[in-house]
C-alpha cells in the first residue's frame, strides 16, 4: 500500500508540473501580488501560514485563470472554511465507523506519482451527514500526505461495480462533492475514472456536469470494463514518456495506460488483489501518511466518539 510504480521517474516529474513550469514575469508579480493578500488574510491566524505555499497560491492562481483578485476571493473562502471544518485535523476516531467497509480508500500510485483514490459505492454504510463528506475530506487529505515530492494531484477512481440506486450517491451529495473539490481544492485533481456508471449516474452526472469547471469537466472519464485491453500499454505506448521527460497523455486517457496493472485494483482490470481489511489498512494508513495532530470538529467529544454518537445521534454501521 502507498508505494509508487516500478516505472516512476522521480527525477523527471517537476517537467510535468504546472507549478514547476519556470513562470514569466508577469507570473511571478502576480504571485507575489497573491502573496501580500494571503498574508494579510492569514494576520489573525498563524495556524493558516504553514499551508500557504508557493504551490498553493499557484493553485488557485490557475484555477483563476491568473487573474488575482478572484484567486484571492476563492483563498479567502477556503480559509474560512478551513477554520471552520478543519480537514487537516480531523480525528481518525471520529469518521472511522464510515471508513470501516472501505467505501472510501486510498492504495497505490499512477504512473506521474499521484495517489490513488478509490471510491466504491456499493460499500456505503451510512446516511448522507456531515461526518459522512468528513470522510471524503479526511481520505483526500491523507492523499495528499503521501503525495511523493513535487506531486499536487491524485488520481480518483469511482467503482460502480455492484452499486444500486440505493446506496450510490444522489444529486445532492454529488454536488456538495464537486463543488467542494472546485472550491477548496482546486487544481488537486490529476484525472477522474467512473467505472461501470449506471443509468442513474447519467441523470445524476446531467445534473452536476454544469457546476463543473470546463477544465474539471474533461479530466473525467467513463470506463466500460468490457473494452479491457488484452494488456495494459506501457508507460511509452501510454503517451507518458517522450523524448525522455514526462509529458501527459491526451484526455481522455484510458485508465489502464496510466495506472500500471501492479498499481490497480484487479477488480477493474489491474493485477493488483487488495482485500480492505479495515485493522491492518487503518494502521497502515495513519502511520503512513502523518502529516498532524487529529481533533475532534467542534461540538464533537471523545465522549461522542467512544459511545458511538455524535452530537446525539448514533454513528455506527446501518
Amino acid at each position: 500500500m502507498l508505494r509508487l510504480p516500478s516505472e516512476f521517474k522521480p527525477e523527471a516529474l517537476p517537467a510535468t508540473l504546472p507549478c514547476a513550469q519556470p513562470l514569466d514575469a508577469e507570473q511571478q508579480d502576480k504571485l507575489a501580488a497573491l502573496r501580500v493578500q494571503a498574508e494579510t488574510l492569514a494576520a489573525a491566524h498563524p495556524d493558516d501560514a504553514a499551508w500557504l505555499t508557493d504551490a498553493c497560491l499557484l493553485r488557485y492562481l490557475r484555477a483563476a485563470r491568473w487573474q488575482v483578485a478572484k484567486a484571492a476571493e476563492r483563498l479567502g473562502n477556503t480559509l474560512a472554511w478551513r477554520r471552520e471544518r478543519r480537514p487537516h485535523v480531523l480525528d481518525p476516531d471520529y469518521v472511522m465507523p464510515e471508513a470501516a467497509t472501505g467505501k472510501i480508500f486510498v492504495n497505490g500510485f499512477d504512473r506521474y506519482g499521484r495517489p490513488v483514490i478509490y471510491l466504491v459505492p456499493r460499500r456505503e454504510n451510512t446516511k448522507p451527514s456531515r461526518r459522512q463528506m468528513d470522510h471524503l475530506i479526511f481520505f483526500l487529505e491523507r492523499a495528499i500526505a503521501a503525495m511523493p515530492p513535487g506531486v499536487e494531484q491524485v488520481t480518483l477512481i469511482i467503482d460502480f461495480t455492484g452499486a444500486s440506486l440505493f446506496n450510490s450517491p444522489g444529486a445532492g451529495v454529488a454536488k456538495e462533492t464537486a463543488n467542494m473539490l472546485e472550491q477548496h481544492y482546486p487544481e488537486r485533481l490529476g484525472s477522474a475514472y467512473i467505472v461501470g456508471a449506471p443509468w442513474f449516474f447519467g441523470q445524476v452526472f446531467k445534473l452536476v456536469s454544469p457546476f463543473l469547471d470546463t477544465v474539471t469537466r474533461d479530466k473525467i472519464n467513463f470506463v466500460d470494463l468490457k473494452h479491457k485491453p488484452e494488456e495494459p500499454k506501457s508507460t511509452k505506448e501510454a503517451g507518458v514518456e517522450q523524448n525522455g521527460e514526462w509529458t501527459p497523455a491526451g484526455v481522455p486517457s484510458p485508465m489502464w495506460d496510466i495506472i500500471p496493472p501492479e498499481m490497480l485494483d484487479a477488480t477493474i482490470g489491474g493485477r493488483y488483489v487488495f482485500r480492505h481489511e479495515m485493522p491492518t489498512y487503518w494502521e497502515h494508513l495513519l502511520a503512513e501518511t502523518v502529516h498532524y495532530s487529529p481533533e475532534l470538529p467542534p461540538g464533537v467529544s471523545a465522549t461522542d466518539v467512544a459511545n458511538g454518537t455524535v452530537n446525539g445521534v448514533r454513528t455506527e454501521m446501518n
